[in-house]
């Protein structure tokens, strides 16, 4: 994954997957994310590129602070969601330099 660290609210996130369900030979896979803490809000499904490498990749505007989550799925449903713990990182609320 591509991700400026640390976030901030503003930041361009590009996430990359390969992934079981990009070793299984999806169709076409889907970045599922929202923020939190808690329950997710914002919920998206962002269709995302396959790359010449075979990797996936989508980028989200970093657009709340506090947590962004994600997971992923394909065209039938079936999800990787990093064995029940999604994947996360912390946006904070001002630009870092």
């Amino acid at each position: 994954m591509d991700v400026p660290i640390p976030i901030a609210v503003g930041d361009e996130v590009k996430i990359e997957y390969n992934g079981r369900l990009a070793q299984s030979g999806a169709d076409s896979i889907y970045l599922h994310y929202g923020f939190g803490p808690g329950d997710w809000r914002s919920v998206e499904d962002l269709p995302m590129e396959k790359n010449e490498d075979g990797a996936w990749a989508a980028t989200v505007l970093a657009s709340e602070a506090g947590e962004f989550s994600f997971c992923f799925k394909d065209e039938n449903e079936n999800w990787d969601n990093n064995g029940g713990q999604d994947w996360s990182y912390n946006i904070h609320g001002d630009q870092w330099y």
